[in-house]
Order: structure tokens, then C-alpha cells, then sequence
């Protein structure tokens, strides 16, 4: 794992084989942990990608955050997640491959599993942030804003604001940050 983290953080995508060679591990025992390149891939996403959350969320580690206050706590994720996503871009950049590869994979079996095709923890952040406005909400607008929120943090964020929008990693973020406030109080002003 951490070879592989290590070669993915240098933007490359390693292979199950690649990966057990750098780490002068026998291929046939890395295959007994990851079965696929999808599978290490996954697993080492998930070691880089997953700041510490209650460490985020504490009160005081960012001046202004309220546990009570949804803006707030949003923008604290916001704010955490893009940090950590422009020092890992490659990283970032490579779930988003790893992403799509399994996507058409999965795409020769007659269904689909999500699952299989994407983790995503994004949800355990924006259910920490809206839950002071949950009970405020209609069962509908709670789940339109989890939704929208999801638009505007991960990988898919930073390839749009990168690579679309042309913006460097501190517009980037504003925009990010922005785009949350802005979902949130008009989801309240409903």
C-alpha cells in the first residue's frame, strides 16, 4: 500500500504487479489483497483522500465554526477538502481515472453496481455540515442540497475548476466555497 500510494502520489497508476515488484512483494500474494488494479487503486484513494474528519469539524480548528452553524461547517469541509486536493492533485486525478476504467468494466456485467464503481465518503462530510438544518428542511430540499452539495467537492470539482473554469487552486476553492454558502442559505430561503 504504501508504494503504491507512493507511485499514484507521483502521478502514475501502478499496477497490482507494478506495485508488488516496488515493494519487493511476491505478485501472487499482492493479487491475494488486490485482486484487480481497480481494487489497490481504491484502496490507496482512500488512504490519501480521507483528511481527518473530526479533526475538521472540531470547534475552533477554523476561526468561526459553529457546530451548530450548516455554512459553517460546509465551508470547513470545503476548505479541507480543496487544501487536500490541490497538494494531491495526481491523487485525485487518478481516482477519477481509476473511476471511469471501472466504470466501463463494470459496464460488460448486465448491471451496473455503483459500488463497484465508486466509494465515496463526500456524503459523511455533508451530513455532518446540514445536520443542524435537516429538521428545517422538506425531505426533498434536504436531499436536492445533499445532492447539489455533492457537485461542488471531490474530484470532480477540481477537474472542472481546473481544467474548464482554467482557475488556480485558491479561485478554485472560493468558487467551491461560494457555490456551497450559496446552495445552503437559498435552500433555507425556500
Amino acid at each position: 500500500m504504501e508504494v503504491a500510494t507512493d507511485l499514484v502520489r507521483k502521478g502514475q497508476q501502478p499496477s497490482v504487479t507494478d506495485a508488488a515488484a516496488a515493494a519487493g512483494v511476491h505478485r501472487a500474494t499482492a493479487y491475494r489483497y488486490f485482486p484487480t488494479t481497480q481494487s489497490l487503486l481504491a484502496e490507496v484513494a482512500i488512504e490519501i483522500v480521507t483528511p481527518d474528519f473530526d479533526r475538521t469539524f472540531a470547534e475552533g480548528h477554523f476561526t468561526g465554526v459553529d457546530s451548530s452553524d450548516a455554512v459553517a461547517l460546509m465551508d470547513a469541509g470545503v476548505r479541507t477538502l480543496a487544501e487536500l486536493m490541490f497538494n494531491e492533485e495526481a491523487a485525485f486525478r487518478n481516482i477519477v481515472r481509476a473511476t471511469v476504467d471501472r466504470w466501463f468494466a463494470e459496464r460488460e456485467h448486465r448491471e451496473v453496481d455503483p459500488d463497484v464503481v465508486r466509494q465515496t465518503h463526500r456524503f459523511e462530510w455533508i451530513d455532518h455540515a446540514l445536520a443542524p438544518i435537516e429538521d428545517s428542511l422538506s425531505t426533498d430540499l434536504f436531499c436536492r442540497l445533499r445532492f447539489a452539495l455533492a457537485l461542488i467537492m471531490g474530484a470532480e470539482a477540481l477537474i472542472v475548476t481546473r481544467d474548464v473554469c482554467r482557475l488556480q487552486a485558491d479561485e478554485a476553492t472560493q468558487v467551491m466555497r461560494w457555490a456551497a454558502t450559496t446552495l445552503i442559505q437559498g435552500a433555507l430561503a425556500t
